[in-house]
């Protein structure tokens, strides 16, 4: 399944949020769930949004993935297809 998740840093995180958001951005890139494919993944300038193209087995499982960073952000999530082609 592909999806686009945006995710979005919530407002008024302490100086210790951000500490703990950034720990667990790191323990993530370095050993990425092996049920979830990154695409590609973009952040905006001020980094206070990401736009992330991930292939993963279900919604239920990309939920769980994101429990971790549910204190740090909110996040949208769109099935997505190719726009021409298939």
């Amino acid at each position: 399944m592909n999806v686009m998740q945006v995710s979005r840093m919530k407002k008024d995180l302490t100086p210790v949020q951000q500490q703990a958001f950034a720990g667990e951005l790191e323990r993530f890139y370095s050993s990425p769930p092996a049920d979830l494919t990154v695409v590609a993944d973009y952040v905006t300038v001020d980094q206070s949004c990401s736009f992330t193209l991930l292939e993963v087995v279900s919604l239920e499982r990309l939920h769980e993935i994101n429990e971790p960073f549910a204190p740090y952000v909110d996040y949208e999530v769109f099935e997505v297809r190719p726009a021409t082609g298939k």
